[in-house]
């Protein structure tokens, strides 16, 4: 889903200044997916992760360099909450929700 917008961004002749320069920076940066669907992802610089996802995330985990982050993804973050691979969350809190779509937190208890 990201993908497919914000590679139309980077195409698009109008698009915002801040559009374009977010597009530019998820070109670049290193993405991971986890998906029990995809086969495969052609996005730059992007790792798929279909399966033994906690070995994945901790070992990515212990690789020097910044911290992951999940952007717009209840069921990865439920994943991981769920198998003990988030160390914090900061959340952007938004005045609209769209939507009815899945909770990070349903049926979590900590």
């Amino acid at each position: 889903m990201m993908e497919r917008y914000w590679l139309t961004v980077l195409d698009d002749p109008n698009a915002l200044r801040n559009g374009m320069e977010h597009a530019k920076w998820l070109q670049d940066v290193k993405k991971i997916v986890i998906s029990g669907t995809m086969e495969k992802a052609e996005w730059n610089n992007t790792m798929l992760i279909n399966d033994k996802i906690a070995e994945e995330i901790k070992a990515l985990k212990e690789q020097p360099g910044k911290n992951l982050v999940i952007f717009g993804s209840p069921g990865a973050a439920k994943t991981l909450l769920e198998l003990g691979l988030i160390n914090e969350f900061l959340l952007t809190i938004c005045p609209v929700v769209l939507g009815s779509r899945k909770s990070a937190f349903d049926g979590v208890v900590e």
